[in-house]
């Protein structure tokens, strides 16, 4: 069994159904400890608002790096002006549905740019930004990132994800067909783990017609949003505390 286990939340700011479902598991249970911002995600503002009013020495905010735009009727856009970062965006000035699209190498300095203004982002809402992740982790698709990426997170002063786990590592259940059926994953999962520190996400979301914005051509309309309420069930039924 092992002795620690970071638990987070992504995704917060992507939309209300999600900023409510962490907003609430962090309020009234106790497994989530990091909730991952996206400060690109259209509902950022109004999500800042709802993190102040809770005890922050209960969690961790951390910033979540993105540089995709998966779905294909909801959009990311950068928060740097597009002329700044042409290796990150698309013609229509969003960032690409996946990494590798654009038919080009992207530009570290230009990741270093776009993150410096998402944290920026974070920090003028009042956000207390402890640690950075990214979003569908481009170091996988581009190693050449992971020492400018370090290089980064030491100057600002933040926790690297990547200080505690693998990038290919399994980061447990977080997409299910039911609240059942994650409790069942999630217990076959942690009781297998034998390593000191290790990492679990979800990605919850209230019951909400705005998950249906969340489908791409892997992913049929509806599917994720009906995932992500089963992991907001699970997450409040108190079994995962």
């Amino acid at each position: 069994m092992i002795s620690k286990l970071i638990t987070r939340s992504d995704d917060f700011g992507s939309s209300n159904a999600s900023n409510q479902a962490i907003y609430q598991s962090l309020k009234e249970k106790n497994y989530i400890k990091n909730v991952s911002c996206m400060a690109v995600g259209p509902m950022m503002e109004a999500g800042a608002e709802l993190l102040k009013t809770l005890p922050t020495h209960d969690f961790s905010i951390g910033m979540h790096g993105t540089l995709t735009s998966e779905w294909t009727y909801l959009k990311w856009f950068p928060m740097t002006e597009t002329s700044k970062i042409p290796s990150l965006v698309t013609d229509q000035n969003t960032f690409p549905p996946e990494f590798g699209l654009l038919g080009q190498r992207i530009e570290p300095d230009e990741v270093v740019k776009e993150f410096n203004a998402q944290l920026d982002q974070l920090t003028k809402l009042g956000l207390p930004i402890s640690y950075f992740d990214t979003h569908m982790m481009p170091e996988l698709f581009y190693p050449e990132l992971i020492p400018v990426l370090n290089e980064w997170a030491n100057q600002k002063g933040l926790i690297n994800h990547l200080d505690w786990y693998e990038l290919r590592q399994n980061l447990g259940p977080h997409s299910f067909s039911s609240e059942k059926t994650g409790f069942t994953l999630w217990t076959e999962w942690i009781n297998g783990l034998t390593e000191d520190y290790r990492l679990t996400l979800m990605h919850p979301m209230l019951p909400s017609r705005e998950g249906l914005s969340f489908a791409n051509s892997r992913s049929a309309i509806g599917r994720v949003g009906k995932y992500r309420a089963n992991e907001y069930k699970l997450l409040m039924s108190g079994k995962l505390d």
